[in-house]
């Protein structure tokens, strides 16, 4: 069932709380939270206020030490003036705070930059801090009080720490409308010539950018800027990044977005520094906490191919193949491929119970809580149930355990079957 209401757990009164500090330049104090309307169209330039000193500098080293390739591919070698620390959530005793980092980048350099959320807890004077992907993040992340991580956030947020191997399907649709086809300039690094290259730049078509796969929304570089760094996190603990995007959707940090749902339109927007010439989308590929190389990657029925410099390369779909830089209309999105189906629990933060048939007729044979990842095997028409969003649907979800879910209870991103009929 697509999901076109924000849950209640999203909503929250109908503010998201946003804190932010800039390290190096200035550090200072957590103080009041600015509120920003989560419904309000993409911030205009949203008022920080700082972050502990001491929060921020612990985020600030353990960026630094992840930016290795930066000095080492781009003659770049970042300072704490390099990086932007940004609270979006805290605790009302600032002991528990949850935001964004970033290094930037200089004016001299293509891509994006190296964007992580971070988690911290003051005990006993002293910060405990995590970047997301590391097994600390995640133990952080099951702890941290629900003001700071939400319960529907949190199984993505700790899945990061636990991706899905390199060999398994990714599941990602191209960045734009099913069917449509657009350009490319190539397989590059996040930050141009850095490795791996696991960056590809998109152009043309009607230029809306969308969520390749379905996933938690998060904001980075708010600071002074209307147009952010849009990365979305995946249920397989992978996360796809979208630089350059201007018209942004207005989601908060967290939000559920759907697989194909708009993010923003393609343009040449530098919210966290670098360059950018002709209007285009900036697609990064993560697992985890690492960057991943896009060759032999298979994305929107493509499997891509670096090429011997950065922004060149092909794609491969059915033995057809397409050469980097290709023109507008050059590769057509032929969706995710056949991958597991998965769906997110929806019910206001309560419970689902699960069926032994399609139909609530059928025995009780568990429940599953608002939130959950599950996979769909396969459906079946059965009862109508009307779930959380007033939405009405007869399809049921059969789990890999053979027990059933009503599909009015599940976000799978459309109101149409999302696997096999169950034979």
């Amino acid at each position: 069932m697509r999901n076109n209401v924000l849950p209640r757990a999203f909503r929250r009164g109908s503010v998201t709380l946003v804190a932010m500090a800039l390290v190096g330049a200035s550090t200072g104090v957590l103080g009041g939270a600015t509120a920003v309307a989560e419904n309000s169209a993409a911030p205009d330039p949203i008022q920080p206020t700082d972050v502990d000193p001491d929060l921020a500098a612990a985020v600030t080293g353990q960026m630094l030490a992840g930016a290795t390739t930066m000095s080492a591919e781009l003659g770049f070698t970042p300072s704490a003036q390099d990086v932007l620390v940004e609270g979006q959530r805290a605790t009302a005793d600032r002991s528990w705070v949850f935001g964004g980092s970033v290094v930037r980048l200089p004016s001299d350099v293509d891509g994006s930059p190296r964007a992580m959320l971070f988690l911290g807890h003051r005990e006993n004077g002293t910060w405990r801090v995590a970047l997301e992907g590391s097994q600390e993040f995640a133990s952080l992340v099951r702890q941290a009080p629900d003001a700071v991580v939400p319960d529907p956030e949190r199984p993505v947020l700790a899945k990061t720490a636990d991706p899905a191997p390199m060999d398994a399907p990714l599941g990602l649709s191209l960045p734009w409308k099913l069917g449509d086809s657009w350009g490319s300039a190539g397989v590059h690094g996040d930050s141009g010539s850095s490795r791996p290259y696991n960056a590809i730049d998109f152009h043309g078509g009607d230029s809306r950018v969308l969520a390749a796969r379905a996933g938690k929304i998060y904001r980075f570089c708010t600071r002074g800027t209307r147009w952010h760094f849009l990365k979305v996190y995946h249920d397989n603990g992978w996360t796809t990044g979208y630089y350059h995007t201007r018209y942004q959707t207005s989601k908060g940090n967290g939000a559920h977005v759907a697989a194909g749902e708009f993010l923003g339109q393609t343009g040449n927007e530098l919210p966290c520094g670098g360059r950018s010439s002709g209007a285009h989308v900036h697609f990064t590929l993560w697992q985890g906490d690492r960057a991943v190389g896009v060759h032999g990657k298979t994305i929107g029925g493509w499997t891509f191919y670096e090429g011997s410099r950065p922004y060149s390369g092909y794609a491969v779909h059915e033995g057809r193949r397409v050469n980097f830089p290709a023109s507008n209309g050059s590769l057509r999105n032929y969706g995710p491929g056949n991958t597991t189906a998965t769906g997110t629990v929806r019910n206001d933060g309560g419970w689902v119970n699960l069926r032994s048939g399609p139909g609530t007729s059928y025995d009780k044979v568990g429940a599953l809580r608002d939130g959950t990842v599950v996979e769909i095997a396969c459906t079946a028409r059965g009862e109508e149930l009307t779930g959380p969003w007033n939405n009405k649907s007869d399809i049921w979800d059969r789990l890999p355990d053979g027990k059933w879910i009503s599909d009015a209870f599940v976000d799978t991103g459309t109101n149409e079957p999302v696997a096999p009929s169950c034979a």
